[in-house]
């Protein structure tokens, strides 16, 4: 095997609640100081254990740019990738293996290994199982919870990529895998992570953020801020916090400002959202007006968050 070909899929069908609310890719939102849920993805292609060619595909146009800014950022981070190539999905409504298929049918070799991760979800520590599991010239693993949950990885040869057909809708999972097993090839689980968690929502990111943190791949807290953080916080650089704030399990992102003395547990600041001094918000996506979605705006007084709250 001379490199591996991997498709990272952060686009859907239609965006979440998660998607809606940040205006920015899922794959941009920081797990811990300093590395995104993208960067997450590149370390854990490092396992894998040979070059890795990227092409990162998005149905979104709008997303394109930012995609573009953080795959130049992080590239630098990651000599093991040998390239990174942000595209949109050449046609709509594919479905993934068909979209794969798309991207990949025109650079397609007899040798290629192909790998298919969603950005969406929280990597596994390591890939490498997913292609130690492969057998024969055809060959297709699914990367597994312990559950046997599928976990948003994908690995096969090429054979097994052109069985997708070249029109119409054909999903990994719905349709490929299916029509494989129907004609014999050999369709393996490699289990490479206890459980799956997509990002998707609040509760679903603030999940991968603490386990991210359990994990133990977040770097030391530092001591000098002039705020306090309880659980699993994470203040992107850019973000503007004034003295005696209070986070527990909260993500505050660059552009978002928080005024002095204000208490936040469990919640998710945006860059446009403005947290007035004392206010106290629990369980919530803090956004500016024009991103509420239905949600508490800036103008709004947040829910208060009572001190057994914060010790719970």
């Amino acid at each position: 095997m001379r490199h591996v070909k991997v498709i990272m899929l952060t686009g859907a069908m239609r965006p979440s609640p998660l998607q809606s609310a940040i205006g920015r890719p899922v794959a941009s939102l920081p797990l811990g100081d300093g590395c995104a849920l993208f960067d997450a993805w590149l370390k854990a292609l490092k396992s894998v254990g040979h070059p890795i060619d990227l092409i990162v595909a998005t149905n979104l146009d709008q997303e394109i740019p930012a995609l573009r800014e953080l795959a130049r950022e992080a590239a630098a981070r990651a000599p093991w990738v040998r390239s990174i190539e942000v595209v949109r999905d050449p046609r709509d409504w594919r479905g993934s293996a068909g979209v794969v298929r798309d991207l990949l049918n025109p650079r397609l070799e007899d040798d290629d290994t192909i790998m298919v991760v969603e950005a969406g979800c929280l990597p596994p520590a390591s890939l490498k199982q997913a292609l130690e599991t492969r057998t024969g010239s055809t060959w297709v693993v699914v990367g597994a919870t312990s559950g046997l949950a599928p976990a948003g990885v994908f690995a096969c040869g090429m054979e097994a990529l052109r069985e997708a057909p070249d029109v119409g809708y054909c999903d990994l999972k719905e349709q490929l895998i299916p029509r494989l097993i129907r004609r014999g090839v050999d369709v393996r689980a490699a289990i490479v992570a206890e459980e799956l968690i997509r990002l998707r929502d609040l509760d679903s990111y603030l999940r991968a953020v603490s386990a991210w943190s359990r994990q133990g791949r977040v770097d030391d807290r530092r001591e000098d801020r002039p705020w306090r953080e309880l659980g699993a916080c994470v203040v992107e650089d850019g973000a503007e916090i004034d003295i005696g704030v209070i986070l527990k399990d909260t993500v505050v992102l660059r552009g978002a400002r928080v005024g002095a003395a204000a208490v936040l547990n469990g919640c998710l600041v945006t860059g446009a959202a403005v947290v007035e001094p004392g206010e106290r918000a629990a369980d919530r996506i803090l956004t500016a007006p024009s991103l509420s979605n239905g949600r508490r705006s800036r103008r709004e007084r947040p829910t208060p968050v009572s001190s057994q709250e914060l010790a719970a």
